[in-house]
């Protein structure tokens, strides 16, 4: 058996390259042996005429969607209408014992006390409309967040206001 030169790795007869280090056996000899085996070489040459060997980047696992409780896989789509203002009666009269629904109910009933106090500053001119302009469109923003995280059977509160707890 024949030694590579650059990385000492044993090497089968007639190969051209090592398997190890990718070292070329007719480069080898034209140059001196060094003191330390190859770390990770990033680049693998093989010769066009052998097969390719398994020392290729495999990529990560694709993507795999969190496995739902059996509460928040029932009643996701339902939660849905507890971020349209009056519509969080609805998941409140079908399911009022779910924990999925009643933790989605409150996040609801916060942002629909937002969505009345914006609507209520912009009473006032000028400033006014510029506070509850921007108060809507926030209320805009995490009723699309809120929707996402129901969609997705998750529990996380919404940007802020989520914090804030009505029902116990």
């Amino acid at each position: 058996m024949a030694v590579c030169q650059r990385c000492g790795a044993e090497m089968p007869e007639g190969a051209k390259f090592c398997q190890k280090c990718g070292q070329s056996v007719i480069e080898a000899a034209d140059q001196p042996k060094s003191e330390e085996p190859a770390q990770n070489p990033q680049i693998y040459y093989q010769p066009s005429q052998q097969q390719p060997q398994q020392r290729y980047y495999e990529p990560p696992h694709a993507y795999q969607a969190p496995q739902l409780t059996p509460d928040a896989e029932e009643n996701r789509y339902l939660c849905m209408f507890a971020y349209f203002g009056i519509g969080v009666l609805i998941p409140a009269v079908l399911k009022p014992n779910s924990e999925f629904v009643r933790y989605h109910i409150n996040q609801g009933l916060v942002l629909f006390m937002l969505e009345i106090i914006s609507a209520v500053v912009c009473i006032v001119p000028i400033l006014g409309w510029v506070a509850g302009g921007v108060g809507l469109i926030f209320c805009l923003v995490c009723i699309v967040i809120g929707i996402v995280h129901t969609c997705n059977g998750e529990m996380r509160p919404l940007p802020i206001i989520g914090k804030h707890r009505i029902l116990r």
